[in-house]
């Protein structure tokens, strides 16, 4: 029988759980210990982190142009900032992925 449990925001990570945010004002806590390879889920989001990095520089670079800001429109440096922003937040994301497998190999 699965169960679902709420607990506040001051409450500690369930041990054997990974945090996954699905909004501002909530996160999931999914049971993984025992269920899933670790090491291959820590390989699988490390591989993320670095698509997501490439994707930061990518973006980085292209804002950064001078040139850019004087031949693309408003809109469209504003959707490539939008993008970047979305990139950063996904690395950071993947970035703690990484950290709470890892922790969980400790525990």
């Amino acid at each position: 029988m699965e169960t679902i449990t709420i607990i506040g925001p001051e409450d500690a990570r369930p041990a054997g759980c990974v945090a996954l945010p699905i909004a501002s004002a909530a996160t999931v806590f999914l049971h993984v210990k025992g269920r899933v390879d670790i090491d291959a889920e820590i390989g699988k989001a490390k591989t993320k982190l670095e698509r997501a990095e490439q994707g930061i520089q990518k973006q980085t670079k292209l804002l950064a142009d001078p040139e850019y800001g004087q031949k693309v429109s408003e809109t469209v440096q504003e959707t490539d900032r939008k993008k970047l922003a979305d990139l950063q937040l996904q690395a950071q994301s993947f970035a703690e992925t990484v950290k709470q497998f890892e922790h969980l190999k400790l525990e």
